[in-house]
Parts: structure tokens; C-alpha cells; sequence
């Protein structure tokens, strides 16, 4: 299939990512890449993109970008093109003629249109059940969120940022819900009462939607907020903690930004795809380690344990990396006026 990803050769460390290099997005889109929801759902994706290429043929150019999604790619898109405007009007007239044709199957509709509903048909509906708002998202932004990114990307691309896998900065309602925009929910209220409906029905996100990872708090930017930021945080911990307990939920736990480990669990993970057993993974990526040791804490543990924490970074954890990158703190040595002093040092 289009989306499918070729592990690189997990003996040969030059193919993997270099640790003083990348950025917190790219290990983040190693793992996604790796996972096989995801390349299941990019060729979903790529299958609607194609069938709808097909339909207008104008688009195949940039649908074919689409596909790819290279720095080359664009390259060679831009090249066909005289000056800049004329390539971003061809680009914006492609993207409006797939993504905003109110009749294709590339946006997700909220509240959802049938399948087999016309736009027309699907308004119609609509009045009668007696909502009179609706709105529509691009699949592409819609499955992207899902996964934490902007748009989704295809998996076999190297590229992040820009116009490469783009990762959210922060986590939150557009993570968990795909195509959903809270202010959507608000909009089928009748306008005198959707003040009124606003705190109950933002305060009960999570529970309505049936998702026990979502739970959302209105504050009042009338009064003080470091009080009630502060009253949120301890809330929103004794939930996670209540939910975790009753495992309706798997929080992500705190973690550092383990760069220098990172492309020694991909390719722990890789290997282990291929079947190949600890014991020789070791002796690549730990030669110098013994699998005989007293406590029995051998090199072959040490990679069955890089595998297990590989597979929980390429579920999910990997949406942690370029979130545990921001908000690391910096630890600075303290400076005197003769130049440098040791942090840990005393006066």
C-alpha cells in the first residue's frame, strides 16, 4: 500500500535519526510512523485523495505532492510554474476543489453526514431533526488530529515541519477529537440559550462524548485566574488519578527527553519486527555488555526493555516527546564575575 513504511536496516546506525541533530517532531514521527493504525488510516486517505484526483483531473499534480509530500516533490511542482503567484493559485484552487467540494467523502462532517447523503440532502435532514448549524473539516486535518498532527502525513516521508509532519504544540480537545470543534457543540443551541448551555455542556465535554481522557473546565476572566488555575490543576490531577485507578484511562507519565536513547529503541523495535532475538540485537547495539551477569540483568534484558518502552513510544508516548522537549527546564550554571561557577558549588 501507498503508506506503508520500510524499516531502514537497524544494524546500520547511519539510517536512524542523529541523536545532535534532530528535533523533538522528528524522534515524535519516527514512532508514529511505525504505527500501523496510523499507516492504516493514511491509506484510507490516500485511497479517497486518488479516487477524487480521478474526478478532476486538474488536481493530480498536487494530489501527487499530496502522496509524497518531499521537499523534491515541491520542488518539482513549483518548477512548473512561471512565477509564485501562479503556483499558489494552482495550489489554492486544488486544495479548495478537493477538500471544500461539499459533495466529496474528503471532509467530516459534525454532526456526521451519511454516506450516501448529498450536502443537499444531508441539510435537509438536518432542519427536520431540528439543528440548523453544521460544520465541516478537511479528512486530512480531521484524521491528522487525531494522531496529535495538523494534517496527516504520509508515512513513508522523512520530512517534519512545514510541510512535513507537523506536530500540534499542545494537547487538548482537537487531539482526542477528530473533525470536532467545541464551539460546533455550542452552535446548536439557539442563540438566547447558548450562554446558558456554554458551562454545562463544555463541563461535561468528556462525559457526552463518551471519551474518559477529555475533561474540561470553564474559567471566569472576570475574577483573578491564578487561584482558579491553581484549583484546576488539583482537580484535573484527582481525576486523572480516580480514572487511572478505575482504568478507564492510561495516563501518559512524566518523562524526560531521552534524546540519546531514542534511535537505540527504534532500532531495538525495528529488529524486533524482523524477528531477531535480543540476544543478537546485543551484540550490535550492546557489545560490550555481558548476557551472563550475577543478577541476571543482561544486555538481552536491556533490549527486551528498549523494545517494550518502543512499542509504548509508537502507541502513543511518542505525542509526549515534543511536549517533555518544551517544557524542560534549562538548568543554567550560576555565573560569578571571575566567569563560570559550578551550579552545585556554595559561595
Amino acid at each position: 500500500m501507498l503508506g506503508q513504511f520500510i524499516a531502514p536496516d537497524w544494524r546500520d546506525a547511519s539510517q536512524y535519526p542523529d541523536p545532535n541533530k534532530a528535533t523533538p517532531s522528528r524522534w515524535a514521527w519516527e514512532f508514529l510512523r511505525r504505527n500501523q493504525s496510523y499507516q492504516a488510516d493514511w491509506d484510507y486517505f490516500a485511497a479517497l485523495i486518488q479516487e477524487t484526483a480521478e474526478k478532476h483531473p486538474e488536481t493530480k499534480a498536487y494530489v501527487g505532492w499530496w502522496l509524497i509530500r518531499t521537499p523534491d516533490a515541491q520542488t518539482e511542482l513549483r518548477g512548473r510554474f512561471k512565477t509564485d503567484e501562479s503556483y499558489s493559485a494552482y495550489i489554492n484552487n486544488s486544495y479548495s476543489t478537493i477538500f471544500d467540494d461539499r459533495e466529496n467523502s474528503l471532509n467530516v462532517f459534525t454532526p456526521s453526514r451519511n454516506k450516501s447523503e448529498t450536502y443537499k440532502d444531508y441539510r435537509a435532514r438536518l432542519l427536520i431533526e431540528g439543528v440548523s448549524k453544521c460544520s465541516r473539516c478537511p479528512m486530512a486535518s480531521a484524521l491528522g488530529k487525531t494522531w496529535g498532527l495538523k494534517d496527516i502525513h504520509p508515512p513513508q516521508s522523512d520530512t517534519v515541519e512545514f510541510f512535513g509532519a507537523n506536530f500540534t504544540k499542545k494537547l487538548g480537545s482537537g487531539f482526542f477529537m477528530p473533525g470536532i470543534d467545541q464551539r460546533d457543540f455550542l452552535r446548536l443551541f439557539s442563540e438566547e440559550k447558548r450562554c446558558e448551555a456554554a458551562t454545562v455542556l463544555l463541563n461535561d465535554m468528556g462525559e457526552q462524548l463518551g471519551k474518559p481522557e477529555l475533561e474540561t473546565i470553564t474559567f471566569d476572566l472576570t475574577m483573578p485566574l491564578d487561584e482558579q488555575v491553581e484549583g484546576a490543576l488539583r482537580w484535573l490531577k484527582a481525576v486523572m488519578r480516580f480514572r487511572a485507578t478505575n482504568k478507564e484511562i492510561r495516563p501518559i507519565a512524566q518523562q524526560q527527553y531521552q534524546v540519546g536513547l531514542y534511535a537505540q529503541y527504534l532500532r531495538a523495535y525495528d529488529a524486533n519486527l524482523k524477528s531477531v532475538k535480543p540476544s543478537e540485537v546485543a551484540k550490535v547495539l550492546r557489545p560490550n555488555d555481558k548476557n551472563n551477569t550475577e543478577n541476571g540483568y543482561g544486555a538481552s534484558t536491556k533490549i527486551s526493555s528498549w523494545v517494550k518502552r518502543a512499542e509504548e513510544l509508537v502507541a502513543k508516548d511518542y505525542r509526549f516527546i515534543p511536549l517533555a522537549a518544551n517544557s524542560a527546564v534549562k538548568r543554567k550554571p550560576k555565573k560569578t564575575v571571575n566567569g563560570v561557577k559550578n551550579r552545585d558549588s556554595k559561595n
